[in-house]
């Protein structure tokens, strides 16, 4: 999963098919979109269910809270 960083951005937290979240900690002191920071197992074929939710934490850099998922990729 694919997430915009900066400095006005916080935590988010990604979870699978309804199992146990992970943190994604989405701030860098300079702005990049496009950056990969979140990769599950391999899963079953068939139709899952990604969760991101804005936690509205933040690390103690960042000035802010905002969560930007930019994209998913899944391979065939």
């Amino acid at each position: 999963m694919y997430f915009t960083v900066a400095a006005h951005h916080g935590i988010a937290a990604v979870s699978v098919d309804g199992g146990p979240e992970s943190t994604v900690d989405l701030y860098r002191a300079t702005r990049a979109e496009q950056q990969a920071l979140y990769t599950s197992a391999e899963l079953p074929a068939g139709s899952h269910t990604v969760r991101v939710r804005v936690t509205g934490t933040r690390n103690a850099a960042s000035t802010g809270t905002v969560v930007t998922a930019d994209r998913v990729d899944v391979p065939r």
